[in-house]
């Protein structure tokens, strides 16, 4: 039986398991499980959340001091054809930043997002609990995005689980449809943890 590796994160309002795509995204998979396996992870890791376009995480939260990891590698340019691409919701991703801890800043995907593909890398997707981020897409926010009650990671464990097929860009988008529910948000830009990038949306 085929399997993948999987990053289970135990959070104050449900399981979020995320399938990493070690084949295509292997440093960012690999960095990403290093932040989970040595706690960084752990505390108020989901702050910020976009309507309609991404839920942001940010490593360190429990302890403050910043995070420590994998530093992403100068050979990586927003120019290269990205192997995957933000076609569908429960996409985990992370910006290209070189000097920064890779995949320290992370987003999980509301819906499409092609505008990120040359800046941002996919690493994974959520292997289960579309329910919760659902739940999550529709959370109450601040006028800065900021979530009014940050999403809490108790544990992270990684392990392996049986792999399952990928859906297809059409099978994607359909899901994404089905089960987030979705905001129009037009040309929003955020900063996150002192690294400027920006998340457009189509206008309504």
């Amino acid at each position: 039986m085929k399997t993948c590796r999987v990053v289970e994160l135990y959070t104050s309002k449900g399981v979020l398991s995320v399938e990493l795509y070690e084949k295509e995204a292997p440093r960012e998979a690999e960095a990403f499980m290093r932040l989970a396996m040595s706690g960084q992870l752990d505390g108020d890791t989901f702050h910020t959340l976009i309507p309609g376009c991404a839920l942001v995480g940010t490593a360190g939260a429990a302890s403050g001091r910043g995070t420590f990891g994998m530093l992403d590698a100068p050979c990586r340019q927003k120019k290269e054809t990205p192997v995957l691409r933000h076609v569908g919701a429960g996409l985990l991703s992370c910006p290209i930043a070189e000097g920064t801890v890779l995949a320290s800043t992370f987003i999980v995907t509301l819906s499409p997002q092609p505008q990120l593909d040359e800046a941002y890398t996919v690493f994974g997707r959520i292997y289960k609990g579309m329910s919760l981020l659902r739940d999550l897409s529709i959370a109450q926010v601040r006028d800065d995005f900021e979530l009014v009650t940050p999403l809490t990671v108790k544990q992270c464990t990684v392990t392996n689980l049986p792999a399952a097929d990928r859906p297809s860009v059409e099978e994607a988008s359909a899901k994404t449809s089905e089960e987030v529910a979705l905001v129009p948000l037009c040309h929003v830009v955020r900063r996150v943890a002192n690294s400027a990038w920006s998340c457009l949306v189509s206008e309504e």
